[in-house]
């Protein structure tokens, strides 16, 4: 609890926009950069890290409507990481430095969707494609498609896609600083994979009630992580694999002009089941009331059960040992509108309370969260 990680952050960004009858777009350049200095040496016995980091580059999005319901929509990334990495070992150790280290990546995609309508019947097909280009990490192509079909209060949906995540320049840090062992082998990582489906249906009904049902899967593989001997050597692999699955329901209702009501439930399953962040069950639910023209009142809560915390190690099968409780929250706004002598809507005063039932609860082990409180505020237009 003694160490200190200093940070600094400039984010720079420049766009140029543009808008016509038939397309649209923009460009954007970006710079991203700064330091974080994790100085331990002091307090824990651990080296200090001196971290310096940039991420900058070029993104490009063109939307072109086809008329009749159709659109693609194209562009292309261009983004350049780069950083250093000192650490100062205690006593008199040498230093072990990293860096400067660049990594390049390119990527463009394209995708199309329309909508079709005949008679109450709508039917909205998508497709889409981006091929990626790393200059160490080599080549990928992720790829979705989607399918919405409405009927009267009722609509179905189905989606298929790939999600791909390339190694970062810590893979080539750590091989550096922390286990030299590791050696060049990061240079024959790939990059990880995420297939994803998903399918649901969503009803509307009297009073202005929603109901919906999502079933979805996701299977993950060739998640790197460092592995040791034996046998020898030492070395980077993409080698790991994981799968979440489960279920969600969610229900929004109007009983009356000045009521409405939602709430939902989640079930999850993971394998492994030491995921963090991954609660086997969630609950939400709320209401909206409307006390009179001016007086508002917004009342929620949550329920998780108890999981697993923490970023899961990349360390070969290392299990994760972080657990937190299950908690419930319970949240409140009361506003009040605010108009002139016009009667026109001006902003609203407002009371809110956090945490209401006070609850001891966390989100990672040694860093509780606050209890209750609370805020006062006004807000006014001009």
């Amino acid at each position: 609890r003694g160490d200190v990680y200093l940070t600094e952050n400039w984010l720079n960004i420049v766009t140029a926009a543009w808008d016509y009858e038939r397309a649209e777009g923009w460009v954007k350049a970006y710079s991203n950069e700064g330091k974080g200095n994790w100085l331990r040496r002091a307090t824990s016995g651990n080296a200090d890290a001196l971290n310096d980091y940039k991420l900058s580059g070029v993104r490009w999005r063109e939307m072109l409507h086809l008329g009749e319901g159709g659109e693609i929509t194209t562009g292309m990334d261009y983004d350049l990481m780069e950083g250093t990495s000192i650490s100062v070992q205690p006593g008199a150790a040498p230093q072990r430095k990293f860096g400067p280290e660049k990594f390049r990546l390119v990527s463009a995609y394209a995708g199309w969707n329309q909508i079709w309508k005949s008679g109450e019947i709508e039917v909205i097909p998508s497709l889409g494609s981006r091929y990626y280009d790393h200059e160490i990490f080599g080549h990928a192509t992720s790829t979705q498609a989607g399918l919405v079909v409405r009927r009267g209060s009722s609509q179905w949906h189905v989606s298929a896609g790939r999600a791909v995540k390339f190694p970062g320049l810590d893979v080539a840090a750590f091989s550096v600083v922390a286990i030299p062992a590791l050696g060049q082998s990061w240079r024959s990582l790939g990059p990880e994979t995420l297939d994803q489906y998903e399918l649901g249906w969503k009803g509307e009904f009297d009073r202005d009630t929603t109901i919906e049902l999502t079933l979805f899967r996701n299977e993950g593989k060739d998640r790197y992580v460092f592995v040791p001997p034996p046998p020898p050597p030492f070395q980077f692999l993409n080698i790991e694999t994981f799968r979440t699955q489960g279920a969600e329901l969610m229900m929004t209702t109007r009983p009356s002009d000045g009521l409405t009501l939602f709430g939902g439930v989640s079930l999850l399953e993971t394998t492994p089941d030491d995921l963090p962040y991954s609660p086997k069950w969630s609950v939400v639910g709320g209401a909206t009331w409307q006390l009179s023209s001016r007086l508002t009142l917004n009342v929620d809560g949550s329920y998780s059960s108890s999981q697993y915390a923490g970023s899961q190690a990349r360390a070969n099968g290392a299990p994760n040992t972080e657990r937190v409780g299950a908690h419930a929250l319970v949240n409140a706004r009361l506003a009040y509108g605010l108009t002139d002598r016009t009667g026109r809507d001006r902003g609203e005063g407002f009371v809110a309370g956090e945490n209401l039932l006070d609850r001891d609860y966390r989100y990672r082990p040694g860093y509780p969260m606050t209890g209750i409180g609370g805020t006062i505020g006004l807000r006014w237009k001009l």
